[in-house]
């Protein structure tokens, strides 16, 4: 489903609004690419620490994505799936599918093997990590925006960055 989705986007322009958005999921991808400064709490350096460690250059081309594709396809018998809540972002097409391992792993405790959904090239361990970095991110950015804490969160994320980091 995420590859067709993608498979239509690929020659969609790249948006200029795209690069004047400031909400925290922006800023925290931006800085997952090392498009802006890694800022982050001390609080979350434990588990941001080690996935910046381990970047290394993506060659792969950006298009038109849906950043938060995971929890956002609805399904209904007899009728095509429907994505909504379209979140675009410009990175390429595996990020998407990083980005819905990630929060699998996170969220629903879903078996390690499912990273083998992103692929096993290079590419896909780094898409991986920035998946991860960018979730992290996300949550000091609300936090930065909103006042809003994020110390409960983290429990799920760090089994995810465990996991990374030792591949």
């Amino acid at each position: 489903m995420a590859d067709a989705f993608h498979v239509a986007l690929r020659n969609v322009e790249r948006p200029a609004f795209m690069a004047r958005r400031s909400d925290p999921w922006a800023v925290a991808d931006r800085m997952a690419w090392g498009e802006e400064e890694a800022i982050y709490a001390d609080e979350l350096a434990p588990l941001v620490a080690p996935l910046i460690e381990r970047l290394m250059p993506v060659e792969a081309d950006g298009q038109v994505i849906h950043g938060d594709f995971g929890g956002n396809v609805l399904f209904e018998d007899g009728l095509p799936p429907a994505v909504i809540d379209f979140s675009p972002d410009w990175r390429p097409a595996a990020f998407a599918k990083a980005v819905v391992v990630v929060d699998a792993l996170a969220w629903h405790e879903a078996d390690e093997s499912l990273i083998d959904y992103v692929g096993s090239d290079e590419n896909s361990g780094q898409l991986l990590l920035r998946a991860e970095l960018r979730r992290l991110l996300e949550l000091d950015q609300h936090q930065r925006q909103s006042g809003r804490g994020f110390s409960d969160q983290l429990k799920p994320h760090e089994r995810v960055v465990a996991h990374l980091v030792s591949r």
